[in-house]
């Protein structure tokens, strides 16, 4: 299985980006936060190849190129851009050493095609096999997976009270830094107009326009409030709070093969299962309990965390385990 080094300053996007090329055959092997932590995670890991935001503080995308194409002149880095200048900055990309550079937002097969492209043996020189990857070209959103969607839900949820209090407090770099990160994961999902809404309250956050940020950051937030409600899964605690039936038996078989799948480092036997119950009906408490394993597994890979977390919950339905 392919290695993947996600480098972008939004915790968001590297939650989406992992999301998306974890689906496919990769491994996402490492995460950094600015061009300086992403070089030394790439010297450190040796991943197969590297996606990478060219806006991050401290050390941008181009310069973080340059380090590790110098370091590695043979280093696959695909590079990401949703900024106005965004020729400037892809020819710019290309001329040091990028393989590809894609526009936000892109979709899932446009991102996969092109990190199998040049991560197989024989194609790394020849041309990308989708004119998606050119800079000039018409990008799509993502397909509307439900794990990209739900990982978009939480992260939505953080942002909107990031937001808030930010804009209580007056913070505006932290008002344009949350900005920054909503407007490229909102038009990943294809929500363009939100996206340009989160773009100029990102603006205003950089100018200190408390008077443009007084005016529109709550109904901002209260969209994305929205959005993130009608993404939320259905499964749940019933009608007027009436705790829904759950199949203890299901429950009890499902959270072993989960407990067992995670001591095996089987991550597709865990989603497998934690796929299944999801459509069942669940308590509210269960819903969470399964949402924070589903967590421990996809953003953080803590297989052990996952595997206690799943013991502890099986303890609840002790007459249903058997031997």
């Amino acid at each position: 299985m392919k290695t993947i080094l996600i480098v972008d300053d939004s915790a968001m996007m590297r939650s989406l980006i992992k999301s998306m090329v974890s689906q496919q055959d990769f491994t996402v092997v490492g995460e950094a936060e600015n061009g300086k932590a992403g070089v030394e995670k790439y010297k450190e890991l040796r991943p197969d190849a590297v996606t990478m935001d060219v806006i991050m503080e401290e050390m941008n995308g181009l310069m973080a190129l340059e380090e590790i194409i110098a370091y590695d002149p043979n280093a696959v880095v695909v590079m990401f851009s949703s900024i106005i200048k965004q020729q400037w900055y892809a020819k710019e990309s290309k001329a040091r050493g990028a393989k590809a550079v894609l526009i936000k937002p892109f979709a899932i097969q446009q991102l996969n095609e092109t990190l199998h492209h040049y991560t197989t043996a024989g194609q790394a020189q020849e041309a990308p096999p989708a004119a998606g990857s050119k800079p000039d070209a018409q990008a799509l959103p993502i397909e509307t997976d439900a794990q990209i969607l739900e990982t978009f839900r939480r992260e939505a949820e953080k942002a909107a009270a990031a937001l808030r209090e930010a804009l209580g407090s007056g913070d505006f770099k932290r008002l344009a830094t949350t900005a920054h990160a909503m407007k490229s994961a909102l038009a990943l999902i294809g929500e363009r107009a939100e996206a340009e809404r989160a773009l100029t309250i990102e603006q205003a956050g950089h100018d200190g326009d408390s008077a443009f940020l007084a005016a529109h950051v709550e109904p901002f937030v209260a969209a994305l409030e929205a959005l993130a409600s009608r993404l939320r899964p259905t499964a749940g605690d019933g009608e007027a709070g009436v705790p829904v039936t759950e199949d203890a038996a299901l429950l009890a078989e499902q959270l072993l093969l989960i407990k067992v799948a995670c001591e095996n480092y089987d991550d597709s036997q865990a989603y497998a299962a934690l796929d299944l119950l999801k459509k069942r009906p669940l308590q509210s408490g269960t819903a969470t309990a399964l949402e924070q394993i589903r967590e421990m597994l996809f953003l953080h890979s803590d297989f052990e965390g996952a595997a206690t977390r799943t013991g502890k919950l099986l303890d609840q339905y002790p007459q249903e385990r058997g031997t």
